[in-house]
């Protein structure tokens, strides 16, 4: 999903979409630890993830986008500041809403504003054209 949000992009170099894959590969990770699991930490997840990955040996540019990867969280949050981390993210927010097969709840509503506010994000030009029906992201 991240390759193919990234190629429809322009902008968006083949480096990052590859960063953003294997940030993908890695990004939920965390939850499998004591740290984040079932834990009043849960907020810190992404975070936690970063510094796994670079525990690990990941390049700084995977660790940041699964850093990244759940902001925003809502309507007013930071927004991912690496064009990994932005692609990271919308793949992320657009796989939890297609997984969500029940009536919108609250959660599906904060993701959901969450994948259409990164449009300000990084500067990443859309190539909607006259489309701007079709295109989710204008």
């Amino acid at each position: 999903l991240v390759r193919d949000i990234g190629r429809q992009l322009e902008q968006v170099s083949e480096e990052d979409i590859s960063v953003a894959e294997r940030a993908a590969e890695l990004c939920k990770c965390d939850q499998t630890t004591m740290m984040i699991g079932d834990t009043k930490l849960g907020e810190l997840q992404g975070i936690i993830g970063g510094h796994y990955a670079r525990l690990s040996g990941e390049p700084e540019e995977v660790a940041q986008a699964i850093a990244e990867h759940y902001r925003p969280t809502g309507p007013g949050d930071e927004l991912p500041a690496t064009v990994a981390g932005l692609l990271l993210s919308i793949a992320d927010k657009l796989d939890n809403l297609a997984a969500c097969y029940s009536p919108i709840s609250w959660i599906t509503w904060r993701r959901a504003t969450g994948s259409v506010r990164h449009r300000p994000g990084p500067a990443i030009h859309t190539p909607c054209g006259g489309r701007r029906r079709q295109c989710w992201s204008c």
